[in-house]
């Protein structure tokens, strides 16, 4: 497959842009300097699509510093803060906080980042529709952590135009999903497909109450040596293998990441290869799955 459409189907996660954050991060938050050459590499391999959140500390600010001088240059999507309480134009209030950080006067996409604030607060959605119809965001949509908050979508109809869903070699809970997100157009973003850093941590280092992740971790790097393939390359293909995935969010630490991301897409049909094998890599635990509860 040409890694010119895989390049495409990228989306860089900009979290680490304004947080210590993963499992494995050693160096913490990205300097700005380094955020520069990192979006200026991504323009040019052919990254068009960023993803950040209110939540993701200064990211949102870091990225209006580089979007100024370089606009519409980028799909950005971003998200709505959780909110400890709800009042009507909170989310017109936090989407122009957004925007206004980010220095543009429309994204291409925002989505509620907990789920549990729309079940709280219903009247959420009826903004994010608004901010739609007055032409300040093309999609709307939701970040999701369980297929019983997609359950929850169809169920009320929701005119939903994207989802971000966690997604890997690990995580298969949404997978049956996908080809029914796609009959109704829905635009799918899958993110966590590292585990959060999970995937690379030596066994030895794996805390004890994750104890239960290391024999997919094990089988893992058994496939991994078998196949002369290297972790990053089996997690970050595998994803791609599914057709239903529009965008692939990867979190990076530094330019050397994502530059060998971008090589690891060559390794894309070696993969395909192996497809069946990763079934014994599959972990059920949501404790596990769910960072959040770490």
């Amino acid at each position: 497959m040409s890694s010119t459409f895989l390049t495409s189907r990228i989306a860089l996660g900009t979290v680490q842009f304004g947080l210590d954050y993963g499992i494995a991060n050693k160096a913490g938050r990205v300097p700005p300097r380094a955020v520069k050459e990192i979006l200026d590499y991504a323009q040019a391999a052919g990254i068009k699509c960023l993803d950040t959140a209110a939540g993701y500390g200064q990211s949102e600010s870091v990225l209006g510093d580089y979007l100024k001088g370089h606009p519409k240059v980028f799909r950005i999507f971003s998200k709505l803060p959780p909110l400890e309480s709800y009042k009507p134009g909170d989310v017109k209030g936090f989407f122009q906080v957004s925007i206004s950080r980010l220095r543009v006067d429309t994204i291409d996409g925002y989505l509620i980042h907990n789920f549990q604030n729309f079940l709280k607060h219903e009247a959420l959605w009826e903004e994010m529709v608004e901010l739609k119809k007055n032409k300040r965001v093309e999609s709307i949509g939701f970040s999701l952590y369980s297929p019983a908050e997609l359950d929850m979508i169809f169920e009320k109809n929701l005119p939903c135009d994207t989802v971000q869903v966690p997604y890997s070699v690990f995580d298969r809970r949404f997978e049956n999903w996908f080809p029914r997100l796609k009959q109704r157009n829905i635009e799918i973003f899958v993110r966590s497909i590292f585990l959060q850093g999970l995937a690379f941590l030596p066994l030895e280092a794996v805390p004890l109450k994750l104890e239960k992740a290391k024999g997919p971790l094990g089988a893992l790097r058994r496939i991994s040596q078998a196949n002369a393939l290297g972790i990053n390359n089996i997690c970050l293909n595998f994803v791609l293998l599914n057709p239903h995935v529009d965008k692939v969010v990867i979190g990076i630490d530094n330019l050397h990441q994502l530059e060998a991301d971008m090589e690891d897409l060559r390794t894309f049909d070696q993969v395909t290869g192996i497809r069946n094998q990763l079934d014994d890599v599959i972990i059920d635990d949501e404790n596990i799955l769910l960072p959040y509860r770490w």
